[in-house]
């Protein structure tokens, strides 16, 4: 795909899924502007609804997003439900839609800024981010947490993370192996 036609196509679909989302944007290849995506690639927070028994108490949870997924992609007739739900916390749902691959990942306010961080990418990016915070004595879990020194560091954002491994933010369009070289 070309990168016009993927953001376009990304558009649409977070305007399809925002009224199931707490919120939602772009991550991946469209995110760091690369020429011809592969995919689409994109990070939510999901609506959540709180099922209750009779007497109250909490029953049970269902994410709304991946049930609208699910309900859509059993409606259209090319598309393709590939991974969905939350199975062994992957927390993602990839479909097929007019041969185009979507990934949806589901983070928490709590994880929003290490989902997305990982999620765009690049693949030595991340492996840059995590060795650099090794280097600081702690792990980086690009789906859930940055801990230094045994001390777990808020990841609300992408900026949080950068500070906390001091170094000044990057912008999408720069993490690429070219730009990282320069910066080790």
């Amino acid at each position: 795909m070309t990168l016009k036609f993927a953001t376009r196509a990304a558009e649409r679909l977070m305007e399809w899924l925002t009224p199931f989302c707490e919120r939602i944007t772009v991550a991946g290849s469209i995110r760091r502007e690369r020429p011809a995506p592969a995919d689409i690639d994109l990070v939510a927070i999901p609506r959540i609804a709180v099922q209750h028994d009779l007497l109250g108490a909490e029953c049970g949870r269902r994410n709304l997003l991946i049930e609208e997924i699910a309900r859509r992609v059993a409606a259209e007739a090319r598309w393709e439900l590939v991974r969905g739900g939350t199975e062994a916390a992957q927390n993602v749902c990839t479909f097929i839609a007019n041969a185009v691959q979507v990934d949806v990942f589901c983070a928490t306010d709590q994880t929003w800024g290490t989902v997305l961080l990982c999620r765009t990418g690049s693949k030595d990016h991340n492996i840059w981010l995590a060795q650099r915070a090794q280097r600081f004595g702690g792990h980086w879990n690009p789906h859930q947490s940055l801990t230094i020194r045994a001390r777990a560091i808020p990841t609300f954002t992408e900026e949080a993370i950068y500070t906390a491994l001091d170094v000044r933010f990057i912008e999408p369009k720069d993490r690429e192996i070219e730009y990282l070289r320069r910066l080790s």
